[in-house]
C-alpha cells in the first residue's frame, strides 16, 4: 500500500503510518529472520525516497522501531515448539482453474498434488497420535459452489515427533456421515493399491481411499450432498485419477 500512494487523499499516507507505527514492531518480532529482513529493508528504502515527501520521517522513525523489535530480548524462537492441532497455512484460495474448471494443486510441504475443481487450500497441520507422537498432516483441501468438498492429505511418518504407532486397517474407520450405508473393496491406482470406502447417507454421502507409499499414508475424499449422487461421479473418478506422488517437495502451481 505505501509503495502505490498516487490515489491517497488529504492525511491517509500520515494516518495509515501512524497506524503501523503502533501495530507493526509487534507483529515484526514474531516473523521468520528472512521476512523481517525484508520488511526492514523495504521501509527503509521507502524512507529516503523523495517521491514518499512528508511521510519519509515516519517511515525512518517506522524504521527504527523494527530494528528496535528486533533487538528486543522478548523476541520468539525462530522454530516454536510444536503442539497438537497446530496449523501452519502454506496458501489459502489459490489456484487458476483451466477451460474445464480444474487446477492442479501442489502440496508446499508434502509430496504429492491432484487435480481439483476449484481454488484450494495448502496447510499443516500437527495431529496428537497415540503415545503422544505429532505427525504433520500435509493436506490439499476445496469446496465448490454446490457444497462437495475434496480433499487429499498425506501423514508425514518421516518427520513425526517420534515413532508413528500402527495405523487402524479400514474396518475400523468410521464414517463421518451416521446410519450411512457402506461398501468397502481395493482398486488399483497404478502401481499402487488402495483401500476405498463409499457411504451413502439419507442426505450425504463419500466416496474415501487410503493408500500406503514410501512409508507415508495418504487420504483422498469427496463429500456431497445426496442430490449430486450419480452427477458427481466423473468428478470423483477424476480428482482420484489424478493423484500424483512426487519424490520431492514441491510448491504448488
Amino acid at each position: 500500500m505505501l509503495k502505490e500512494p498516487a490515489w491517497y487523499r488529504g492525511n491517509e499516507p500520515e494516518r495509515l503510518v501512524a497506524f503501523l507505527d503502533e501495530t507493526l514492531p509487534e507483529i515484526f518480532r514474531f516473523l521468520l529472520p528472512k521476512s523481517r529482513t525484508t520488511l526492514a529493508a523495504m521501509i527503509e528504502a521507502m524512507s529516503g525516497d523523495p517521491s514518499k515527501g512528508r511521510i519519509r520521517p515516519l517511515l525512518a522513525r517506522l524504521y527504527q522501531r523494527l530494528e528496535t523489535s528486533k533487538q528486543d530480548e522478548t523476541f520468539q524462537p525462530e522454530e516454536p515448539a510444536r503442539s497438537a492441532g497446530a496449523i501452519t497455512i502454506h496458501r489459502a484460495r489459490v489456484g487458476e482453474p483451466g477451460r474445464v474448471g480444474w487446477t492442479r494443486a501442489v502440496a508446499t510441504a508434502g509430496r504429492f498434488s491432484i487435480e481439483v475443481p476449484d481454488a484450494f487450500e495448502d496447510y499443516t497441520v500437527d495431529e496428537n497420535r497415540a503415545q503422544g507422537t505429532l505427525v504433520p498432516i500435509h493436506v490439499l483441501r476445496t469446496k465448490t459452489s454446490t457444497g462437495a468438498l475434496f480433499l487429499a492429505l498425506m501423514l508425514d511418518a518421516a518427520h513425526a515427533s517420534g515413532p508413528v504407532p500402527p495405523l487402524k486397517p479400514m474396518d475400523n474407520l468410521a464414517p463421518s456421515i451416521p446410519n450411512a450405508k457402506t461398501e468397502r473393496r481395493v482398486v488399483a491406482m497404478g502401481k499402487l493399491r488402495a483401500n476405498e470406502l463409499t457411504a451413502i447417507g439419507s442426505t450425504q454421502a463419500m466416496t474415501a481411499r487410503w493408500l500406503s507409499a514410501g512409508g507415508n499414508l495418504y487420504q483422498l475424499l469427496v463429500e456431497y450432498s445426496i442430490l449430486l449422487r450419480g452427477v458427481i461421479d466423473p468428478d470423483i473418478q477424476r480428482f482420484f485419477g489424478s493423484f500424483r506422488i512426487s519424490t520431492t517437495s514441491a510448491a504448488a502451481r
